[in-house]
């Protein structure tokens, strides 16, 4: 409430944009996760795989700004159980991300044909769902709200960006884990900027 407030009052002076964007991430854990499900305890080895984002971002402001987003997330991960007589099996979680993100651009401006931004801030992270698996692991057993926090950077280019940015998970991924392993993902964004208002 507060961000969207700060948000709100901006837009009385500043320039927006909306960034309606797609693109795709690669997650993993920082560490081994001991999950329990049916009586059955295991340590789970993660190998990264690539899932996707789609939606949108409001960026206001202009060298400083803010820019709060809403992303439907799909994480990705093959894991291993250390009990080989439990299979391997992909664990697909599917979230609705909300970012909340604060930047600076340091080359160019609004006119400009190319920009390069740096920026960061934390996101909640909503589950919606878990692809069904071997080991029996549901929505239920994840931790809602999770929350991370990111650094990334940007390129502007005409009305094309491209956004990078590592988030950290600050939120344990499971219910019940003495590990308490958190997620941790790359994102890439590729879309466009359509200005909703100028100072110009």
């Amino acid at each position: 409430m507060i961000v969207l407030a700060i948000a709100l009052s901006l837009t009385a002076f500043s320039q927006i944009e909306l960034k309606p964007a797609i693109g795709f991430n690669v997650a993993r854990f920082d560490s081994n996760p001991v999950v329990t499900i049916a009586s059955v305890t295991d340590s789970l080895v993660s190998t990264s795989k690539a899932g996707y984002q789609i939606g949108a971002s409001l960026a206001v402001g202009r060298q400083l700004y803010i820019e709060p987003g809403l992303f439907y997330t799909k994480l990705t991960q093959n894991f291993t159980p250390s009990d080989p007589e439990n299979p391997e099996f992909v664990y697909s979680a599917n979230y609705l991300r909300v970012p909340v993100n604060f930047g600076f651009q340091f080359i160019g401006h609004t006119t400009s044909f190319a920009g390069l931004r740096i920026f960061l801030g934390p996101s909640m992270l909503i589950p919606l769902s878990v692809k069904e698996n071997e080991f029996g692991l549901v929505k239920d057993d994840l931790k809602s709200p999770q929350f991370d926090f990111s650094v990334g950077a940007g390129l502007n280019i005409w009305f094309l960006f491209l956004d990078v940015s590592y988030g950290w998970g600050l939120t344990p991924q499971y219910k019940v884990d003495p590990i308490e392993a958190k997620m941790q993902a790359f994102y890439a964004n590729l879309g466009f900027r359509f200005k909703l208002k100028s100072e110009e």
